[in-house]
């Protein structure tokens, strides 16, 4: 946290807007999750395929 001498006080203003890297984790977080989802349903067909 960057301090400011000249008022001496923290300053807690941030450079880098926080909202587009969130997104972009949350979407790789649900892309994630889609594709573990989608080899667990392949998983599951391929397995009433056998048992059938």
């Amino acid at each position: 946290m960057p301090y400011d001498k000249a008022l001496g006080t923290l300053s807690y203003k941030n450079s880098t807007p926080a909202l587009p890297i969130l997104l972009a984790d949350f979407t790789k977080l649900f892309s994630s999750i889609a594709d573990f989802g989608k080899y667990v349903v392949n998983f599951l067909f391929y397995m009433f395929k056998l048992l059938s």
